[in-house]
């Protein structure tokens, strides 16, 4: 039975990292690894699947037989394949048919100036088309967007009543890869006229237009986006289509729900439960002295460093010892190389950044922003876990990543690192060293006010978005897989659902996310 079932699932944190965007074919990379579909696939077939699901099997692969034959459909026009794809995608089940939707792309890639430039051609319409390319990693310049402004090279007054014009217009707005005029503009333009509509507006359409602006769909996880548009009124029209994203979701809320039981066996967890454990042993636990004796172990990566060491930070050298030793074995087997030299520098600079930040903090000494920055990007973990899943991708490398952090890594970072400081001004419960860039800016303008130095993170945030977008999105020769950049795109996805505090210093997004992912039903 499980054989029929063709469906393939993510891995807990492969749910969390990757989801699948058509490769551009002009881009060349690396050797590639198996794609992650089909680890999911092997993932689904090991596991065990109860009695009531395997009808929900058999259902989802003539679904999913279904959907496939609509991409044989020749009668289908532009406007209706960018509906289609779009769907696919918000519902999360393009990565079952990676080889049509290239081929699709490539058509639209084709026909962009005679979409763009027809006189039927909607702002919605161009907007989308814009978009999907743009995620696909195809050239597509914002000139598509020029058609739609006025003499004054404002976008005209009358797109503020097409509602979906709108909505498609602010998604695109948000592929900004830094510096395009025309994105901001339309950022503006878009977001003014949304939030003025949620006035007029009923409340369900107010909450779906709070949603879009609030969680635009590039800067979330696919699957927190998914499940919104299931509950959703404003859907595809195509049945077959939601129904194969309903079996899809249920499918994989069942997958996650075993895994919870799971989770001490998944290797990245073990990575960011390292990572976490580390924090506080710097910011809370550790004195100076211990602190330099436990990265002097690190250093050494041997077990007799750990004689000097109390015992609780002898347990965490041991435990993490092996751990990562075990972690290279795995690539060695897997991919035939052995990478645990990088893998004992990514956690020798963390620990050393840890050290600087700790006597910084110590000495009640408040770094320069720049300085502080350069610390912060290695201390918030992100290098570290993507470090990890590099090589467990089965990437192999001769550069020294931790030497020279490209964008793919330092973006995501500091994205992380920059909400990360936003919540943590409004936690007045946590103890131990712990400090912020919102401190660091005040003190060098000490005329500003604090909302005025969180609006300036905010800004850092969007520039970061926009260099981490240049080389996503990029059509130029890349030495990093379509999985990777993917996984790095999704690692700072994850960040507004994970560091979106509310002035409770509350998590409600995060909360919603884990129920809607893992508990409530469709």
């Amino acid at each position: 039975m499980l054989a029929q079932c063709s469906s393939s699932f993510y891995p807990k944190f492969m749910a969390s990292l990757h989801t699948n965007t058509t490769n551009n074919p002009s881009s060349t990379h690396i050797a590639m690894p198996p794609r992650l579909h089909q680890l999911q696939k092997q993932r689904i077939m090991k596991s065990d699947i109860f009695e009531d699901q395997e009808s929900l099997c058999l259902r989802h692969s003539d679904r999913l037989s279904q959907v496939r034959r609509m991409f044989d459909d020749q009668t289908r026009g532009a406007k209706e394949t960018l509906l289609f794809i779009d769907s696919l995608q918000k519902l999360a089940i393009d990565y079952h048919f990676e080889e049509e939707i290239q081929a699709e792309m490539h058509s639209l890639y084709d026909q962009r100036l005679p979409i763009s430039n027809g006189e039927g051609s909607s702002i919605a319409e161009v907007a989308l088309l814009f978009r999907l390319l743009r995620q696909a990693r195809y050239p597509i310049s914002t000139d598509v967007l020029r058609r739609f402004h006025d003499g004054r090279g404002e976008f005209m007054a009358s797109l503020s009543k097409e509602m979906d014009g709108l909505m498609n217009l602010f998604e695109a707005s948000n592929l900004n890869t830094g510096g395009e005029l025309i994105l901001y503009r339309a950022n503006e333009f878009s977001s003014h006229h949304l939030r003025s509509y949620m006035a007029s507006l009923g409340p369900e359409f107010a909450v779906t237009i709070e949603h879009v602006l609030e969680t635009p769909s590039h800067m979330t996880l696919q699957r927190f986006q998914a499940r919104k548009y299931l509950d959703s009124d404003n859907f595809y029209h195509n049945l077959h289509v939601r129904e194969l994203g309903e079996m899809d979701f249920t499918m994989l809320q069942s997958l996650h729900q075993k895994e919870l039981k799971e989770v001490t066996r998944v290797v990245l967890s073990k990575i960011i439960a390292f990572v976490y454990l580390l924090d506080d042993i710097f910011d809370v636990e550790g004195s100076i002295d211990d602190l330099h004796l436990f990265v002097q172990a690190i250093e050494r990566w041997d077990h007799s460093s750990m004689d000097s060491l109390p015992n609780y930070m002898r347990v965490c050298f041991k435990e993490l010892n092996s751990t990562i030793n075990e972690i290279a074995e795995i690539v060695l087997k897997e991919h035939g190389w052995n990478p645990i030299e990088y893998l004992k520098k990514s956690w020798i600079q963390l620990s050393n950044a840890f050290l600087v930040e700790a006597k910084l903090l110590s000495k009640d000494q408040v770094p320069t922003m720049d300085d502080y920055m350069k610390i912060a990007t290695i201390t918030c973990g992100v290098p570290a876990a993507l470090m990890h899943m590099y090589f467990l991708l089965g990437h192999h490398t001769t550069n020294d990543l931790c030497e020279d952090l490209p964008s793919l890594i330092s973006c995501p970072s500091r994205i992380l690192r920059l909400w990360d400081d936003l919540g943590s001004t409004k936690d007045e419960k946590q103890i131990g060293r712990d400090g912020s860039l919102l401190i660091c800016m005040m003190k060098e303008n000490p005329h500003w006010s604090l909302e005025v130095a969180k609006e300036k993170v905010m800004q850092m945030i969007e520039k970061e978005w926009e260099e981490l977008n240049k080389e996503c999105f990029s059509s130029s020769t890349s030495t990093f897989s379509q999985d990777f950049v993917t996984a790095c795109l999704n690692s700072a996805r994850m960040v507004r659902v994970m560091y979106n505090y509310n002035e409770e210093h509350n998590l409600p997004m995060l909360k919603e996310y884990i129920n809607l992912l893992l508990f409530k039903q469709i």
